[in-house]
């Protein structure tokens, strides 16, 4: 069955009057589903993470790796290391791995990216970027 997707900011009166009217018209059989949102990360957070943190990331990895590192081979590697989950098999075993993206994390999810690969980068790169909150308050 093909699903339509609106995102709706249910805190503006209007949108909610606009929904209550739209649900008073139907008529026969319908289906909806309603659900919370999760507050994806923010522009400002993917800002600062591509402007202070993956090149920095990109020229530690070049220093220890004797390698080239563009911003997206770095991107790509730290979603691989910080935010791939296992798939286990009914036993228990892991059979493989699925990397999330960062444009599906929260806010706070985010966050906590950007803080392992503080902390990360510090100690195996010898680099420094700012942590998640120093980030943001350093974005204008």
């Amino acid at each position: 069955m093909p699903r339509d997707v609106a995102i709706l900011d249910f805190s503006q009166p209007a949108v909610r009057e606009l929904v209550v009217e739209k649900v008073k018209r139907m008529r026969g059989f319908c289906s909806f589903l309603l659900k919370r949102c999760k507050e994806q990360r923010s522009k400002k957070q993917n800002s600062m993470y591509w402007t202070a943190i993956v090149p920095v990331v990109a020229g530690g990895l070049a220093e220890v790796n004797g390698e080239e590192w563009d911003d997206d081979r770095a991107h790509e590697f730290m979603k691989d290391r910080f935010l791939s989950i296992g798939i286990p098999d009914k036993n228990g075993e892991i059979i493989g791995h699925v990397v999330r993206s960062t444009t599906s994390l929260t806010k706070s999810e985010f966050s906590k990216y950007v803080d392992e690969i503080s902390e990360w980068a510090l100690d195996y790169l010898g680099v420094k970027v700012p942590r998640s909150q120093q980030a943001e308050q350093e974005q204008p």
